[in-house]
């Protein structure tokens, strides 16, 4: 045989393998005959069923957050080579104070995968089983490293899974019966099921453009999947030991009490019902996790504030001259004369009711007017700030029950990217988290000229509308899933007004105190950069900002009024506001100046993180 006839049949063999494996790949995205085991016809209904919704998944991805497959079936070292090669951005991530438990949860998982190929591949059609779960694996985990919690979330229910399995793989694969075989499948369905409806889930939240929402738990939503595959995976170990004498089939008995058996292996007409019914009572859970949180918040109101307060105080430790223990200042520090004499000058030269979805829903639009980034900015905790001991003192007052609800922090005027006072805010949002107290916030800054959406507006119009309409959607994402008592005012009428013009800022600050009128009974709202808004023109409607915020408030809960709302503001500036200046009282103003070290002592404030983990650790 000649050199050219070796070669043309080396690279028709190359080719046959090629549409080969494309055949294969391809065969994962279209319905897979359903098998006539009973046992068996029910993984592949799901399957078929995930595999639509992985493809859907796919086409509506934007391209940064898309996977390119290789057109071949998927296995397990896909997903691992996937989560190491993200580990870099995630650590990028970290030193910007972000968590670090989605990266850990992932890599645990991804230790644990093989004992999903050996599972599986006690399957018919095993590779088949594998390629759709290691693909659905892959395209989840890189759409949801953007968004912080809903990773933390998926990251944690994974692994569970994970570690279910493994508990049960040794087992199963000991007693390689055909009942084995059927309890296999059977947890399959179930985690099939589970993936199916996380990226249900995933849609529905990112057409309402809710993937940041500050209230949704993932793990919470899909707590009762998790933990219905962890019992069928004890059922798994239980039904081997006890072998193939027993008369006891642990696992059927189990899974035939499940709630989502009602929907796993039905299809057509049938599973859209049993669909519907199913999504309601999740509904219906939802709301009662609201009402009982509501109520929990509400009788921990002292205590979530004592929390707050302490993590205050242990973030902060004197680095230079101690405090004087004879020294008695007000945490309330008037200003120096000179200084407050500058401050006033500047003063005076100035003379029908949706739920939840449907609002995320009617909202979205907004968020086309700010950028979320402002939401948060990043701060790296560790780093820790040096203050005047005041600061930390009018904060922890702050936090008390009976002390006035808002307190503006002034520092020196900066030139730098990051003030002082910004990263003072920062770390209090931290701390508010920290101390499970919700929390919006938002950190204004002037956009460039010829940015805004109008290019007759002023830049401190636009921010101040970007402020507002962040707030807003905040706002809504903490709501309850159903609220009682709510005005007909929000309806989509109400959001389709809000169109990023000047014009509708009356409308919007309206809206904004409906939505305080709605919030948990206790709140925080933090805004940096006030005084960078400071303008003729917006200072009617920085006027009714502050007001709205500060007006009482009568927060209607999921189980109606809620007595004694409480609503505490932090304003952060690096400089004077004349807004605030003209709105405040002199007690609700502290100032941070840098000590000489002369009297008073500096506080570090700041948290240290696991170089591992990314857990935090209050310096102390």
């Amino acid at each position: 045989m000649s050199s050219n006839e070796q070669w043309w049949k080396k690279e028709r063999k190359r080719e046959d393998e090629l549409q080969k494996q494309l055949a294969e790949w391809r065969k994962h995205f279209e319905q897979r005959p359903v098998s006539g085991e009973p046992e068996i016809a029910k993984l592949d209904v799901e399957s078929n069923e995930l595999a639509k919704a992985w493809a859907l998944l796919r086409e509506k991805l934007p391209s940064d957050q898309q996977i390119n497959f290789a057109e071949r079936p998927q296995e397990v070292g896909d997903v691992i080579s996937l989560v190491h090669k993200m580990g870099d951005e995630w650590e990028v991530e970290r030193q910007k104070g972000v968590s670090g438990r989605a990266k850990a949860s992932f890599r645990r998982m991804c230790s644990r995968l093989n004992s999903h190929s050996n599972l599986l591949n006690i399957l018919p059609s095993s590779s088949h089983y594998a390629s759709v779960f290691c693909g659905t694996l892959q395209t989840l985990i890189q759409a949801s490293v953007n968004y912080e919690k809903i990773a933390d979330g998926l990251s944690r229910a994974l692994e569970e899974i994970s570690e279910a399995v493994d508990a049960c793989v040794k087992d199963a694969m000991v007693f390689g019966t055909q009942a084995m075989q059927h309890n296999i499948a059977n947890l399959y369905a179930h985690i099939f099921f589970f993936l199916r409806n996380t990226i249900d889930w995933y849609m529905r939240k990112s057409i309402r453009r809710a993937l940041s929402s500050l209230k949704e738990d993932f793990y919470d939503r899909f707590a009762t999947e998790v933990s219905d595959i962890k019992q069928i995976s004890q059922a798994i170990s239980r039904e081997a030991q006890h072998g193939s004498h027993s008369e006891v089939r642990y696992t059927r008995i189990l899974v035939e009490k499940l709630a989502e058996e009602a929907v796993i292996g039905r299809q057509n007409r049938e599973r859209d019902v049993a669909e519907r019914r199913y999504k309601q009572q999740k509904d219906a859970e939802e709301r009662a996790r609201d009402r009982e949180e509501y109520r929990i918040l509400n009788l921990e109101k002292s205590k979530r504030f004592d929390d707050l307060y302490r993590f205050i105080g242990e973030s902060a430790r004197t680095v230079l001259l101690p405090i004087a223990s004879e020294t008695k200042v007000s945490a309330r520090h008037f200003p120096s004369i000179q200084m407050e004499e500058e401050l006033l000058n500047v003063s005076a030269a100035l003379t029908e009711y949706d739920e939840t979805y449907d609002l995320q829903y009617y909202s979205r639009h907004l968020e086309d007017s700010f950028d979320n980034d402002q939401i948060k900015i990043p701060h790296d905790p560790s780093v820790g700030l040096f203050l005047d001991w005041r600061v930390v003192a009018a904060l922890q007052e702050w936090t008390t029950l009976d002390s006035p609800p808002i307190l503006n922090v002034v520092g020196p005027s900066q030139a730098e990217d990051l003030s002082s006072t910004a990263a003072i805010a920062s770390h209090c949002i931290d701390l508010a988290n920290e101390s499970r107290i919700p929390v919006i916030s938002f950190f204004c800054e002037l956009p460039r000229r010829g940015t805004s959406s109008s290019t007759d507006m002023a830049p401190e119009m636009a921010a101040l509308i970007s402020l507002t309409y962040a707030l807003i959607r905040q706002l809504v994402d903490i709501l309850p899933s159903t609220a009682a008592n709510c005005p007909n005012a929000l309806n989509r009428q109400s959001f389709e007004r809000l169109d990023g013009s000047p014009g509708t800022l009356d409308d919007a600050l309206k809206v904004l105190g409906q939505l305080l009128d709605q919030s948990p009974p206790i709140l925080l709202c933090i805004i940096d950069g006030l005084q960078k808004l400071d303008d003729q023109e917006t200072q009617r409607h920085l006027t009714l900002l502050l007001e709205t915020l500060r007006r009482p408030k009568s927060t209607m809960s999921v189980e109606g009024a809620c007595p004694d709302p409480l609503l505490k503001i932090l304003f952060t500036t690096a400089g004077s506001s004349r807004c605030l200046l003209d709105g405040l009282s002199r007690s609700e103003f502290v100032f941070a100046e840098r000590s000489s070290g002369e009297h008073w002592g500096n506080y570090f404030f700041g948290i240290r993180k696991d170089p591992d983990t990314g857990e935090d650790n209050m310096v102390v």
